[in-house]
């Protein structure tokens, strides 16, 4: 699992009205400009705590994934997609624990929620085209390998070879 570098940025605005502006935003991918919402202080307090312990499992998540603990990683990425369900990474990090652990159906749709907050995420479908591959499902491996070509190409020379090698008679 690779350990992205994330930041965690909260700003807030006190209203006169006492009302609370919050602006929040992580590094670990591209951020979509929404108009600022106002909510009282409690619920942006209880937001940023939830982003805060979000990012602590997601971190013990990725540790615990580098020392192969496969199964506490994903209880930790479980527990962080929960409180953050809008964290791409999270979701990429929580579908390689579970393919680790054969979960394929799982990892497979937490893969698909990553796409779904991000639709060029890189890793979302590097790693959807090598489960597709493995699982005899060349359409869609090829689909996915395609856009990891358009993204990045050096990252998709192996990916295309090993769909040739093995693809390639079905298609």
């Amino acid at each position: 699992m690779q350990t992205p570098h994330r930041a965690f940025l909260v700003q807030t605005v006190k209203l006169l009205s006492g009302s609370v502006l919050l602006f929040a935003a992580t590094t670990a991918g591209p951020v979509t400009a929404q108009p600022p919402t106002a909510i009282s202080e409690q619920t942006a307090v209880r937001i940023v705590q939830d982003k805060l312990q979000a990012d602590r499992h997601y971190r013990n998540g990725l540790a615990y994934g580098e020392q192969g603990r496969f199964t506490d990683a994903a209880r930790e990425l479980s527990a962080a997609v929960t409180l953050d369900p809008t964290d791409a990474d999270a979701h990429v990090s929580l579908a390689e624990a579970d393919a680790e652990l054969g979960r394929f159906d799982e990892a497979v749709a937490a893969l698909q929620r990553a796409l779904a907050l991000s639709p060029n995420h890189l890793d979302a479908h590097y790693d959807l085209s090598r489960i597709y591959l493995e699982r005899g499902q060349f359409d869609l491996a090829w689909r996915h390998a395609r856009t990891v070509q358009r993204l990045n190409p050096a990252m998709a020379d192996t990916l295309i070879g090993q769909l040739r090698r093995v693809a390639a008679p079905f298609r």
